[in-house]
């Protein structure tokens, strides 16, 4: 086992000289982090994880497939993490709990469109006191600015601003520096936003946006200006510790994408997933199909751009010299179902959606080629991040320290392989509540029985085995835990319904 290296820190803001520096890479030098974080991303789309799925898994769509060398490289240099899942399938309390450590009551963050507690310690704000340089580029999705610039537009008005996208000021979204939370240079964090194209200001001011139905060419499409402005500070703060975090806002809808990689796939012979077409008697209450539009080929083909700007930021790692101390992470928000289930998008607790990709290479301190079946959440990437790091937190995380796990070592016998979601907000029709270990999956429903599910034996989730007697236990477990999650949390979906009467029965 390789030694720990702790960082003690008596208060206040301390540089890297006074106590000797953070976790070690092989380099001795202390370790850089760069996060690429995307949006609305099916884990199937990466070479990665088609890699170790069943052909039938693997070619959801048929035989086209993204070839994704460069996020597949991370991969290959550390670890890919294949059941690592969101604490709820939706932008803003997803990405509360990545940067907080906090499932999503405790952030104030369980729908969209609302401001993150303010008085959070995020893994920014430990890495920033700890001497870092710190940096977050694209969508924020954590101000609640939108719903504030529309109420604004309404109130002028006089009129409900029924299109958001209309209007020139619903395009100035940008983050005060006040409220970067940790995240010390934030210039170029927007709130939400899912244009195309933006272009840098000539007099250094905030950047411009420009309606969704504007493309934008290498230089202003908005996966590739966010990449450039990323590689700007990674070679601005070359010479110090940095931790920078890029969001693309893509592969999230719509589904549009800059030449040449619009036209890449098209033609192409995708198919429905084979478990597009079910029976709606059949299907559970939360995960219904519903009927959407959608381009599967615009969606390969964002895929492909961030695949791209990712060989970019690696690119320049390397010409720095950086690559041997910088970690370096690729994972999102999300899912997207694509056709799955006769869905599209989020919100459900199908691997599709619930489900996200999680590599991270970490020269020095996680061993090349590693997979792990162990069950992550987001909640656990802050203390994990930090463990790596051997940088303390000054508040509880309520996720775990999975380093060890990462680098490789045996599992620790008190380590409780269960995570948890659920869904976003509050809503009585579509509540859920979901516990999974990477094999069985566990939803709990307000208006519906139990259903659980064996991944190994049903990866595409269609039979319901929460009365088979073989799995009691199982599910009497589950039940338990899930149980106790809501309770412990105070989650507001366990008094709806018949929620918490069926953790209940199931534990007898």
């Amino acid at each position: 086992m390789k030694r720990r290296h702790f960082i003690q820190v008596a208060g206040g803001a301390v540089s890297f000289a006074a106590f000797g520096g953070s976790r070690f890479s092989g380099t001795g030098k202390p370790c850089n982090v760069l996060i690429v974080h995307t949006d609305e991303h099916n884990f199937r789309t990466l070479g990665c994880y088609r890699r170790a799925l069943a052909q039938k898994e693997a070619l959801m769509w048929g035989t086209p497939v993204v070839e994704t060398p460069y996020i597949d490289s991370i991969a290959d240099r550390g670890l890919v993490a294949d059941a690592f899942y969101c604490a709820s399938p939706i932008c803003g309390p997803s990405r509360a709990s990545f940067i907080s450590g906090l499932y999503p009551m405790d952030t104030g963050v369980i729908e969209n469109d609302v401001r993150i507690h303010q008085d959070i310690e995020t893994f920014a704000t430990a890495l920033e006191r700890a001497g870092y340089v710190t940096g977050y580029v694209g969508k924020w999705h954590l101000d609640g600015l939108q719903d504030e610039i529309i109420k604004n537009m309404a109130e002028k008005s006089g009129k409900p601003a029924k299109n958001m996208y209309a209007a020139p000021e619903f395009y100035n979204g940008w983050v005060p520096s006040e409220r970067g939370m940790g995240f010390a240079d934030n210039r170029f964090m927007f709130d939400c936003w899912h244009g195309k194209k933006i272009a840098s200001s000539p007099d250094g001011g905030h950047p411009t946006m420009f309606p969704p139905s504007n493309i934008g060419d290498e230089k202003t499409f908005m996966t590739d200006w966010l990449a450039d402005r990323t590689a700007e500070f990674i070679e601005q703060h070359k010479s110090e510790p940095f931790c920078c975090m890029v969001s693309f806002p893509d592969p999230h809808g719509q589904d549009l994408v800059r030449e040449p990689y619009l036209g890449m796939y098209k033609g192409a012979p995708f198919k429905v997933p084979y478990t597009g077409d079910v029976d709606p008697a059949t299907a559970p209450a939360w995960g219904k199909p519903k009927e959407d539009k959608y381009d599967d080929a615009a969606y390969f083909g964002m895929v492909k751009c961030i695949d791209d700007n990712v060989g970019k930021l690696l690119g320049k790692l390397d010409k720095l010299g950086l690559t041997d101390r910088t970690i370096v992470i690729f994972t999102s928000d999300h899912g997207d179902m694509r056709g799955e289930h006769g869905r599209q998008n989020k919100g459900v607790p199908y691997e599709a959606s619930a489900r996200i990709p999680f590599v991270i290479a970490a020269p020095g301190l996680i061993p090349p080629g590693i997979r792990t079946d162990v069950a992550l959440n987001t909640v656990d990437f802050k203390p994990t991040l930090l463990g790596l790091l051997g940088v303390p937190a000054e508040k509880p995380s309520e996720g775990r320290d999975a380093s060890a796990v990462l680098r490789g070592e045996p599992v620790s016998k008190d380590w409780n392989n269960l995570i948890f979601s659920r869904s976003p907000g509050v809503r009585a029709g579509s509540a859920w509540l979901m516990a999974t270990d990477g094999r069985y999956k566990l939803v709990a429903s307000p208006v519906e029985p139990l259903w659980l599910m064996d991944l190994r034996t049903d990866p595409a989730e269609l039979v319901n085995r929460a009365k088979d007697p073989e799995l009691s236990l199982v599910r009497s477990r589950m039940a338990k835990a899930l149980l106790n999650y809501a309770e412990q949390f105070n989650d507001p979906n366990l008094p709806m319904g018949r929620l918490r009467g069926s953790l209940e029965s199931a534990m007898e």
